[in-house]
């Protein structure tokens, strides 16, 4: 009985000291957290299960809500970027980008199923170039467990996005494309940015 105690005992203070240093390193991967301007802010995460991403995408907007009649416009900042030290495709790769903007009458999006509204931006210069370099993250480990912290996009443009009347909820992707005209392919740069939206009794609402 005491043995279990004991056994009891080492478990807790093991797992409350796990508890308090990933609480601890992930306040250090959260320093220089950029603070949005607007009141709806979402970003892509910085690791995907075990992995770290080099790619961020954000977007912000003024409000939250929005009221209207038929299709609704919304204006939107949308950053993106990539770390610094990444090249995936070499340096000397002549590649161009799109960002595809997309609105789905569904949440999840399943496979094969078309979107409502889309636009296609597309951009003559190489995504990899520093332009779009973001911040760079505190990574850090614990008992060979990586902890990725967050990065943000320095690069920020002005974008709209159409919600068309007639759709309740939904969901917004926003994608990234690398183009490699000599590969004669398009390949993505990283996973998206999605969020979700109801549009009910003339009231829009973002998340």
């Amino acid at each position: 009985m005491e043995h279990k105690m004991v056994k009891r005992t080492i478990s807790i203070i093991l797992c409350t000291c796990y508890i308090m240093l990933s609480m601890c390193l992930s306040a250090c991967g959260n320093k220089g957290k950029y603070t949005p301007k607007g009141e709806f802010y979402v970003k892509t995460s910085p690791s995907h299960g075990d992995a770290g991403v080099p790619f961020v995408i954000d977007l912000e907007s003024e409000c939250n809500t929005y009221q209207g009649e038929g299709d609704i416009v919304v204006p939107v900042t949308v950053g993106f970027g990539h770390l610094p030290e990444d090249h995936r495709y070499g340096e000397d790769e002549n590649d161009t980008f799109y960002l595809l903007y997309q609105v789905f009458d569904q949440v999840p999006v399943m496979p094969d199923i078309r979107p409502v509204w889309e636009n296609k931006v597309e951009y003559s210069d190489s995504f990899y170039d520093e332009k779009y370099n973001s911040t760079v993250p505190k990574n850090s480990s614990f008992l060979f467990i990586p902890f990725y912290g967050d990065f943000y996009p320095l690069y920020k443009e002005s974008a709209e996005i159409v919600f068309p009347e007639g759709i309740q909820s939904g969901t917004v992707t926003i994608d990234c494309y690398v183009v490699l005209p000599e590969r004669d392919a398009e390949v993505t740069a990283g996973l998206g940015l999605e969020f979700s939206f109801t549009y009910i009794d003339g009231v829009l609402t973002l998340g």
